[in-house]
């Protein structure tokens, strides 16, 4: 008999959107791969393939059995279970002739709430082929997709196209099982173009063969090679090359079963209208890739791809040339019109352009703009810049949404607005601002090149978020449709390449300052943009491979200055190797604890001094340490140290940003910290003395916190210590 089989999972749908498809089949492996291990069936290998009208699943070598396994059933408490002379009372007998087992193999364990009985129970092993008829079913019900529908009536089924198809295999058996009036079987269809008939696979291994055979390339990484390979050998016939679009090649590899290129050819002079126009005409509408010489400059050449065979191939290219033609006729007309008059006359045409009911104009949202704008200015006075090019940035910098063009390729904004703005005969400076505010888009992208453009970029993002909140379009869990987390980003990143000193709860004021709302109102979206925000940059830090506690170590003190936030994080970072670190942190913790198990007590009183974000409570009201009370050598070392020394040093590092610096310095603290606690009795019963010392501690803790909170630092592989005081 067989030990093992292998398995296969068809599911065929009409055409599935591409962009869903490969997170599909991730998911149906992930979920196959939990649920035989949740059962004991062991397998060798999973394997995904997809194209437009299918999801498969394939797995190499299944056990046809699970593994022993026992399950443990849990009983009464041994006390009730058990007299005082270990004779089984009538509860234990009870639990046995329910279970079916002897006295003899009750089992007794201790658990958190005493001891209790149990038993082991073996478990019947789990027959694949049955256990397959169970799981798939369930994984197809499981699949998250971001838009789905209902097609049979009276179900409330929803996937995201209808199936119209399931074939399931384990060996050469059918995995028989009814899934929405659709019963599971071992055929399957070809090309949908070229062939409509059933196609009979008798071995999951033969699969890929027999679809080949009938003009389908499950394999998708297969698929992604011929189609390179395609679009590579009939662009040589030009002599020039592929624009490299790694994006294209995705979406296509997921459109298409059978790929077969096309090499057409448009009129040259279309070429005269923007580079950006013509790939966008090609690229987002039509799926075309273009062709470009050796220097990067366009060629009167496109490449598409077919679902089929190279049949007819002329009469097809025919109709793809007169498609694009059309598309470039339009657009060329659209560019006449709209280089009919400067981008500066179009501004005007934004009053008319609602932006949000609430929120007014697009051209309110460019005073918006240009005011936020300018406050970043004054506080960057010092820097290289003309605010005469920032506040014309800002200006321009919607001017063309109003375009005939951009209404009609959304994808061209701001691309769009360099151009005409070139034409209108702008300064490079403020062309390029106009296209590279929207920058960055993503962790990816490249940041505004100018000081100019970056403070527009943060003044439109900062308008955009505070707005969006105002109106109460605040995003939820991975929804997120106005693209408010890469607004956040995206300004992040900007103040943390620049270093900029800027406050963000002052940037938040301010554009929330030109909304009309009542001050109460005002406090609670305050809160939430500022929770936001925090949320973000946690996320954004951890891209620049900061570990979650450094980061929170810095947040949590403060971090409405985000560039001075993260070069905290970025020195916790960096010295968190250094030998004293881990010792240095433990005593650290150790002084933090015993401040506020003091206060807690009510043996001191809370420092309101302390800033609210400092999050650890420490202190007396006294923050002057009175040297007159200093008794043992040890905490007289100590604070002449830190006081004379240490502090002095690290408060001037700190003030120009050292923190790294700083941080080492407090480093040369450690032995003087340990020698104190292994000295000197802190919580003693006279209050002076006990209150100087608590203090002593304080004036240490509260210095460490103008850097982090070290008690967010894990310290991996050493127990905290939980001994408040000797």
């Amino acid at each position: 008999m067989e030990k093992s089989k292998d398995f296969l999972l068809e599911i065929g749908t009409e055409e599935f959107p591409a962009a869903y498809i490969r997170s599909a089949l991730s998911e149906i492996k992930k979920l196959m791969e939990e649920k035989l291990k949740e059962k004991g069936i062991e397998y060798s290998n999973f394997v995904i393939y997809g194209t437009p009208r299918r999801l498969v699943l394939k797995g190499e070598e299944l056990r046809c059995k699970g593994k022993e396994r026992f399950l443990e059933i849990n009983g009464p408490s041994k006390d009730r279970a058990f007299d005082e002379n270990n004779v089984p009372t009538g509860v234990a007998i009870g639990f046995a002739k329910k279970q079916g087992v002897r006295i003899e193999d009750l089992l007794v364990k201790n658990t958190k709430k005493g001891e209790y009985v149990y038993i082991k129970k073996k478990e019947p092993q789990e027959d694949t082929k049955k256990a397959l008829a169970e799981i798939v079913p369930w994984i197809i019900t499981s699949l998250n997709f971001p838009k789905t529908m209902r097609w049979v009536t009276g179900s409330n089924f929803q996937f995201a196209r209808p199936i119209r198809l399931l074939l399931c295999l384990y060996g050469n058996k059918v995995v028989k099982f009814t899934f929405e009036n659709i019963r599971s079987g071992n055929y399957t269809y070809g090309l949908y173009a070229l062939s409509r008939q059933k196609v009979v696979v008798s071995l999951a291994e033969k699969y890929k063969e027999i679809l080949r055979n009938n003009y389908v390339i499950v394999d998708m990484e297969e698929r992604r090679k011929i189609i390179i390979q395609a679009i590579t050998h009939v662009t040589g016939k030009t002599g020039g090359k592929i624009l490299e679009d790694d994006a294209l090649v995705e979406e296509i590899n997921f459109l298409l079963e059978y790929p077969t290129a096309v090499l057409g050819k448009f009129p040259e002079k279309y070429l005269n209208l923007p580079r950006e126009v013509l790939i966008t005409c090609m690229r987002h509408h039509q799926k075309y890739f273009s062709v470009i010489d050796s220097e990067g400059n366009l060629l009167p050449y496109f490449v598409a791809l077919r679902n089929g065979t190279s049949e007819y191939l002329e009469v097809l290219r025919e109709g793809l040339e007169k498609v694009l033609v059309a598309r470039f006729q339009d657009a060329e007309f659209y560019f006449k019109q709209d280089t009919g008059s400067s981008l500066e006359e179009k501004v005007e045409k934004l009053k008319k352009v609602v932006y949000h009911k609430e929120l007014g104009s697009l051209y309110d949202k460019v005073e918006r703009v240009i005011k936020v704008s300018e406050f970043i200015a004054r506080k960057m006075e010092r820097m290289d810049f003309r605010l005469s090019i920032v506040k014309r940035i800002a200006f321009l910098s919607k001017a063309d949404l109003v375009t005939e063009m951009v209404k009609e390729f959304p994808e061209l904004e701001g691309i769009m607005g360099k151009r005409y703005a070139i034409h209108s005969g702008e300064e490079d400076i403020v062309s390029e601002g106009i296209e590279e505010h929207y920058l960055p888009q993503s962790m990816e992208d490249g940041l505004p090149q100018t000081i100019e453009t970056q403070m527009v970029s943060i003044a439109d993002k900062m308008d955009t978020i505070v707005g969006n909140f105002c109106v109460g379009l605040i995003p939820s869990g991975s929804q997120d449709p106005y693209g408010l987390k890469k607004c956040a980003q995206g300004i992040i990143r900007i103040i943390i390449d620049k270093k900029w000193n800027l406050s963000l709860e002052e940037l938040v004021n301010l554009s929330m300052g030109l909304f009309n709302l009542e001050e109460e109102r005002r406090t609670l979206i305050k809160q939430r943009i500022l929770k936001f925000f925090y949320q973000r940059i946690e996320k954004t830090f951890t891209f620049f491979q900061l570990s979650y506690d450094e980061i929170s170590a810095s947040l949590s003190i403060g971090f409405v200055n985000i560039s001075d936030s993260f070069s905290r994080a970025c020195a916790l970072h960096r010295i968190r190797h250094l030998p004293d670190f881990i010792q240095l942190i433990t005593l650290f913790k150790r002084a933090g604890n015993i401040v506020k198990q003091a206060e807690k007590e009510g043996k001191l009183k809370k420092d309101e001094r302390l800033s609210r974000e400092e999050h650890i409570v420490c202190g007396s009201g006294n923050i002057e340490v009175k040297t007159e009370l200093l008794q043992e050598p040890a905490e007289k070392e100590l604070w002449e140290v830190f006081n004379r020394e240490i502090k002095k040093q690290t408060e001037e590092l700190l003030k120009e940003g050292k923190y790294e610096e700083g941080l080492k310095v407090l480093l040369g603290l450690q032995g003087y910290i340990n020698n104190f606690f292994d000295s000197v009795k802190i919580m003693v019963e006279d209050e002076n003395l006990r209150n100087n010392r608590l203090t002593l501690l304080q004036n240490i803790v509260k210095l460490f916190l103008k850097v982090a909170d070290f008690s967010k630092i894990v310290i991996e592989g050493k127990e905290e210590t939980k001994k408040i005081d000797k």
